[in-house]
């Protein structure tokens, strides 16, 4: 199993290093993409080196290509992997992960709907089944597909930033405060928790706690251009707020 682990754990990396340092308005999503990869690969891949089976010669197939980019392949021998064995049920989470890779989030969140079918009800199936819905502005799917994923396993920082962002978005700010805050507790470096946690202070009113949490994370990224738009927001509001005194 290791070196398959090891393959694919290397290619892991290096798309997180890439993404992480996105300053798109969507580096949290790309972060997760990258997280949930990780998460995916190292825990749904049960490949034995000992046996030399026809299903681990396809599983090894799909990594390989999995690791050159090559998504529609490696989706294509997960496929194949699946159809020999069809006691994997296990591999369609994989292939979710290169469905959504691909571009495909439909097929990818028939994947993960499949291996949740048959028992495989794993917080990180329910995480990239709420990715791929995500994607397709199936929102409030999404929002149930998270919610399930953390409900599973409340460690699951993904999970609750996920959350966290659609909740924002729809003004349910209590809620969205309770995921970010839970974000930090489970990784109190978390950015990307503190961005958004300084957003829902913004619409609470609590700009000096908003400043502070958006200036923690430009010390840490100064090109963090989400973290840079919250503190002009918040500057803003005391220019006015000055103006009008």
């Amino acid at each position: 199993m290791l070196p398959v682990v090891f393959l694919l754990g290397a290619v892991t990396l290096s798309r997180f290093d890439q993404w992480i340092q996105s300053d798109d308005r969507k580096s949290l999503f790309r972060w997760v993409a990258a997280l949930l990869a990780g998460w995916l690969l190292f825990s749904m891949i049960h490949v034995q080196d000992s046996q030399q089976t026809v299903e681990s010669d396809l599983v090894r197939e799909a990594v390989t290509a999995a690791r050159a980019g090559d998504w529609p392949a490696a989706a294509e021998q997960y496929r194949k992997a699946i159809s020999a064995h069809p006691d994997r049920t296990d591999l369609y989470g994989p292939l979710g992960l290169v469905l959504m890779d691909g571009g495909r989030p439909e097929e990818a969140a028939a994947a993960f709907q499949q291996a949740l079918d048959h028992g495989h009800r794993l917080a990180i199936f329910y995480l990239g089944l709420g990715r791929a819905q995500f994607s397709m502005n199936q929102i409030e799917e999404a929002k149930a597909a998270f919610r399930s994923a953390v409900a599973l396993d409340d460690e699951l920082l993904a999970g609750h930033l996920f959350l966290g962002e659609i909740l924002l978005n729809e003004v349910k700010l209590q809620e969205a405060e309770h995921a970010f805050l839970r974000a930090l507790e489970i990784d109190p470096e978390q950015g990307e928790a503190r961005v958004g946690l300084g957003f829902v202070y913004v619409r609470l009113g609590r700009y000096g706690e908003a400043e502070k949490l958006f200036v923690e994370v430009l010390q840490r990224n100064p090109r963090h251009l989400d973290a840079q738009r919250g503190l002009r927001v918040v500057q803003r509001i005391y220019r006015r707020q000055t103006d009008g005194s």
